[in-house]
């Protein structure tokens, strides 16, 4: 009976750890399907349908995030909002503000860069975002230097480097909308990082706080650098030849912003690069397929270094959490159900969060 007690135990307890990895496993596959998918939707529209206001193109999810948040929040209440409630203008000028204007800039930039470069050599770039992420917490005090996190940058950057000089459309003006884009969402994660601790967002109620914030800043955006070509060409009636499609990119745009609030707050801002890294590599190859984008072995040999490194920066990151983990928590309960002698001290609390390696 002894026995049975401690393996039920043990079950109980692998249970619960699964319980708890499984919210963020559904957000991590729903984030990186969506936004996969609206990638190569809006490189089709913007490079084939030939529609030349990329903001205005981003700017559609968010406004379709607004309207359906604000119906799920107000108008039928399915979302409690006690949090909304509380924020008062200090909450909202210190935070939100900054982050809606860091997410209105990634998406603004983040879709021009798809006018200057091939959705493949963007996403290899894109391998580069967890060296800047983590250069970013290092110079805000949120991570602490060391040679193993070092030295995986470093080969990073340096398969990033490999990379783009084997890219034969290299475009120097969409490498540094590139950049600009990785800045404003660096800043954007971190902001929102540092917000959940103050206040406690559900997704959607998150996405509420957020998303008119960001159309204000995109239609800012709009009228100063889109207005006159949105007249010239009539790009309006361009989005009436193809409907479904650009209310689509609406749809996908509102479903990447839900789960990307959900992969941070059951996550972390860590894990949003992990995933995201390997839904690049996805990507890559579905780009080179779809738009016929040339891959040449330079670039292959560098994105495979870069992906090395990130190897490397993931276990350097989750491994010390993992092993304190495990031997405080699941290893008594293995030896104790093989010996059968009583563990000296089991918490009783939820398991601890751990980030995946995917």
């Amino acid at each position: 009976m002894k026995w049975k007690s401690k393996e039920a135990e043990f079950a109980c307890c692998t249970y619960a750890t699964l319980m708890t990895l499984l919210p963020g496993l559904v957000a991590c596959v729903l984030w990186s399907g969506s936004s996969s998918v609206i990638i190569l939707l809006n490189k089709h529209l913007l490079s084939v349908h030939n529609f030349q206001a990329p903001m205005v193109l981003c700017s559609l999810g968010m406004i379709f995030s607004s309207v359906a948040t604000f119906l799920l929040c107000r108008v039928f209440k399915v979302i409690p909002t006690p949090n909304l409630d509380k924020m008062d203008w200090g909450f909202y000028c210190k935070y939100i503000l900054p982050a809606g204007f860091a997410m209105a800039g990634n998406l603004a930039f983040g879709n021009y860069t798809f006018v200057y470069l091939p959705v493949t050599y963007i996403q290899m770039l894109k391998s580069l975002a967890p060296a800047c992420n983590y250069v970013a917490l290092v110079l805000l005090d949120m991570e602490k230097i060391s040679a193993a996190m070092v030295s995986s940058v470093t080969v990073i950057v340096i398969g990033t480097a490999a990379a783009s000089y084997g890219e034969t459309a290299f475009n120097s003006t969409g490498f540094a909308l590139y950049l600009a884009a990785e800045v404003c969402e660096i800043t954007r994660v971190v902001i929102i990082q540092i917000m959940t601790q103050q206040m406690t967002f559900s997704p959607l109620e998150g996405l509420y706080a957020m998303a008119p914030t960001t159309v204000a800043w995109l239609f800012l955006g709009i009228v100063v650098f889109e207005s006159r070509i949105l007249v010239e060409q009539n790009l309006f009636a361009k989005m009436e030849e193809l409907p479904l499609l650009y209310l689509l990119a609406a749809a996908l745009g509102f479903l990447v912003n839900v789960t990307t609030w959900a992969v941070i707050k059951t996550t972390s801002a860590l894990t949003l690069k992990v995933v995201g890294t390997a839904k690049n590599a996805a990507t890559v190859w579905f780009g080179a397929l779809i738009f016929g984008n040339v891959v040449t072995p330079m670039q292959i040999w560098g994105y495979g270094l870069s992906l090395f490194g990130f190897a490397m920066y993931n276990v350097a990151k989750a491994m010390p959490n993992f092993t304190r983990d495990f031997n405080e928590g699941m290893l008594p309960l293995v030896k104790s159900s093989l010996t059968g002698c009583e563990p000296k001290a089991v918490s009783k609390e939820p398991p601890p969060r751990i980030i995946p390696i995917l």
